[in-house]
């Protein structure tokens, strides 16, 4: 995963735990403004790690233990951002919610779009390629 992007409406709740996850585990955290702000408020620990995002970060594929985090506010937001900015190569979804999860998978340009799914299932084994 090189993008992770976060609803605001659960990002408070969602983004501190996994920042220490990520953190503990060596990851290097580049976040966007909001993001930065939110874990601020937060009283989030590792505010002195955190890198600021900057636009190269969103198209970046860093092949190293290291995650770009952008707050977004809407679904079309997301969507818009990965149109703009993804590989087109795999993105997914984690909603409960199965309309937004039909929307993104419409919408959103990339070869594999999953619902529910880790994007580590994106590979040529998974499906069926090189096998013998």
């Amino acid at each position: 995963m090189e993008s992770l992007l976060v609803h605001v409406k659960i990002a408070a709740k969602f983004l501190p735990p996994l920042c220490k996850i990520y953190q503990d585990k060596g990851v290097e955290l580049r976040v966007c403004r909001k993001t930065k702000g939110i874990l601020a408020a937060a009283g989030f620990e590792g505010m002195s790690k955190l890198v600021d995002a900057i636009e190269d970060d969103w198209r970046a594929e860093y092949l190293a233990p290291i995650l770009s985090i952008k707050t977004v506010d809407s679904l079309d937001d997301a969507i818009t951002h990965i149109n703009t900015y993804g590989s087109q190569h795999t993105d997914a979804i984690m909603t409960e919610n199965s309309t937004h999860a039909q929307q993104f998978m419409r919408e959103v340009d990339s070869a594999s779009v999953m619902h529910n799914a880790s994007t580590r299932f994106a590979d040529g084994f998974e499906y069926g390629l090189g096998q013998k």
